[in-house]
């Protein structure tokens, strides 16, 4: 018992001298996450009992909102979880001609890592990638006839290409990626 008591202190002492902070928290928005994407790329489709196009115009996202958790390693490693929502609408056509309009509301929950290339107290360079689970619930508001909803699970990704942080304890950061973040991601951060 000795021993392992013994152990579980060296181990400590270690994980704390890795890293300075151990513990992040951050708020962040994306803009083009890959839900936006999708919603403004999938012109097509087809109705499982006919071979009638059905395409998505005028959509409007509100673009994804996070909350995320880190645990910092070492000081170039840390990994973590994130919560995220974001909703997109729009009109459904079908064959050209308008039939309802739609909305889209998803639900994040995701594992991510980073590394970060430097290790300075103020400027930071870092990538990282995540994987993750939406959960969806669909909504058609037709012209004609009762609403319908559908729910939606997609399991995804996100890779962050390059990111600057800005700040030590409190700070803001930037990334570049592609996935549920989206292309452009900023937000907060705070490290205890």
């Amino acid at each position: 018992m000795k021993r392992v008591f013994t152990i579980l202190i060296i181990f400590c002492m270690c994980q704390t001298a890795y890293a300075q902070y151990r513990h992040e928290f951050s708020l962040s928005y994306g803009l083009l996450t890959a839900n936006q994407m999708f919603d403004l790329s999938s012109d097509i489709a087809y109705d499982n009992n006919t071979i009638e196009k059905y395409n998505r115009q005028n959509v409007k996202g509100t673009g994804g909102f996070f909350l995320s958790y880190k645990n910092a390693f070492t000081d170039r490693l840390s990994a973590g979880v994130t919560f995220g929502i974001e909703q997109n609408k729009g009109d459904l056509f079908l064959n050209d001609r308008a039939i309802g309009s739609y909305t889209r509301r998803f639900t994040l929950l995701a594992l991510e890592g980073e590394y970060h290339y430097t290790e300075g107290d103020l400027f930071q360079l870092f990538s990282g990638a995540g994987l993750g689970f939406n959960f969806g619930q669909e909504k058609f508001d037709p012209a004609t006839g009762p609403e319908e909803k559908d729910s939606l699970g997609l399991l995804t990704w996100q890779v962050n290409a390059i990111g600057l942080r800005v700040g030590d304890q409190l700070g803001a950061s930037l990334a570049l990626g592609f996935g549920y973040r989206g292309v452009i991601n900023f937000g907060i951060f705070y490290q205890l």
